[in-house]
């Protein structure tokens, strides 16, 4: 018979009331920081998840406004380039000189 099962049968048998009541009230309170961590570590992922798809919105709205940028600044300049035209200038000089 080992320690272990020699302890099991006899001696963990033995022991008082308030021992067992102790070991009952330690193992709770495992369970109940268990819980804990366990909550802290689920609102943690759903913080993470809701940061990453707030990530992913504001790259493609920034993207959307590049975009439109950049389609307003070639709309622009070939209006600009167009009125430089009908002014009389060539199209080589407006296109330099705006």
């Amino acid at each position: 018979m080992s320690k272990e099962e020699f302890y099991n049968k006899y001696i963990k048998d033995d022991r008082t009331e308030d021992e067992k009541m102790l070991d009952g009230i330690h193992q709770q309170a495992q369970r109940t920081l268990m819980n804990e961590q366990m909550d802290k570590q689920i609102r943690k992922m759903d913080r993470e998840k809701k940061q990453k798809r707030n990530d992913r919105i504001a790259t493609i709205i920034t993207i959307a406004v590049l975009l439109g940028l950049i389609i307003t600044n070639c709309m622009v300049s070939k209006a600009g380039v167009e009125s430089c035209i009908k002014a009389g200038h060539s199209e080589s000089w407006c296109v330099v000189h705006g």
